[in-house]
């Protein structure tokens, strides 16, 4: 345990940026956007500046052994939907500014919000405190939830037929790379055949595995049981046409895949991440109940204080991305500090593993 201490307090305090996924998610702070109309709530906290929600610490045995800051940019989903990225960019620009402030070492960035076009660039050239938008564990977890959610439709994760759709994104390659050392059949989707060709070719030489490749969305998509999705356009697809029960593992940005897909296929389980059992019960000053809850949190604030804890301030998530070594040393230090998978998430919807 890597807890550093000055002057009885802890040096490595971090802070996780956060927003509500509906606005009722911040009555507890501003009460009174329960009385208003919600179109007078939503246009309340779109001009409202980023805030201090609450500190939060760890503690086992009694010993406090993590400490952080939640810092709320008051901007709901349906609007990060909506906006356009300059100007959320720069409130949660001013978020950081405001972790800064507040003496933090390490600044969280959920996946929602990284997913605005521009902000690795703009936190990199503004911000110098270390930014991590915990793409690493989220990878680790996302693959965690989708063996689970395999079991729970009876199915083994290794024997199912597992489809990749967008390895261009900048997390294709690993996740593509990760998930075939656990997986018999893998296919690559992708438009771009050099990309399909090389990372195949990895594939191979790193696992043994032959992966399929296809440039072919729809026929590849209907035969798949766990469907990874990382980057997609709107329309070109017929989701209904989805196999029975099927799973999909939605990192596509804001997570548009799967809300439609939702709309349409209730028989299909779709997740964007695995929550995550700490091994410190977790203390607050205000309810917040996205992004923690008493020992459980998004896979994006457990890398943060897992980053944290083991001094890594390092801005890693913006600069390179994950890398195949990167993703391992996560692993290994979520194992020293037992972190285990608590369940699946959609959005604001969580399904404990029992």
């Amino acid at each position: 345990m890597n807890v550093l201490f000055l002057d009885g307090e802890i040096m490595n305090k971090f802070a996780f940026i956060v927003h509500p996924i509906e606005i009722q998610d911040f009555y507890g702070k501003f009460p009174m956007l329960k009385r208003v109309p919600r179109m007078l709530a939503h246009q309340i906290m779109d001009v409202l500046p980023p805030f201090k929600l609450t500190t939060m610490v760890g503690k086992k045995a009694n010993e406090v052994e993590i400490e952080g800051y939640l810092i709320g940019v008051p901007i709901g989903y349906s609007n990060l939907l909506e906006k356009t990225g300059e100007r959320t960019g720069r409130r949660i620009i001013r978020a950081c500014r405001l972790a800064e402030k507040l003496g933090a070492k390490l600044i969280g960035i959920g996946s929602y919000l990284s997913d605005i076009v521009g902000m690795d660039s703009d936190m990199m050239g503004e911000i110098k405190t270390p930014i991590t938008t915990g793409k690493h564990l989220g990878i680790l977890a996302l693959i965690e939830a989708a063996k689970t959610a395999a079991e729970w439709k009876g199915r083994k994760f290794k024997e199912s037929d597992i489809i990749v759709l967008g390895i261009e994104h900048p997390l294709g390659g690993v996740l593509s790379r990760k998930i075939a050392r656990e997986a018999k059949y893998l296919t690559l989707i992708s438009r771009e055949r050099n990309s399909l060709e090389v990372l195949s070719k990895t594939i191979l030489e790193e696992s043994g595995t032959a992966v399929h490749v296809s440039h072919k969305v729809q026929s590849s998509i209907e035969r798949g049981e766990v469907i990874f999705i990382l980057d997609w356009k709107d329309g070109g697809v017929d989701w209904t046409k989805l196999r029975k029960n099927a799973i999909l593992c939605d990192l596509s940005r804001f997570r548009k895949a799967s809300l439609e897909i939702k709309s349409l296929r209730e028989d299909i389980l779709c997740l964007d991440d695995g929550f995550i059992k700490l091994p410190w019960t977790i203390e607050t000053q205000a309810e917040y109940n996205v992004e923690i809850s008493k020992n459980t949190c998004s896979s994006a604030l457990a890398e943060t204080i897992l980053l944290s804890l083991e001094s890594h301030l390092d801005s890693i998530s913006l600069r390179d991305g994950p890398t195949m070594d990167s993703i391992h040393q996560m692993h290994q230090w979520a194992e020293n500090y037992s972190y285990q998978l608590a369940g699946i998430r959609h959005l604001k919807e969580e399904i404990p593993i029992l």
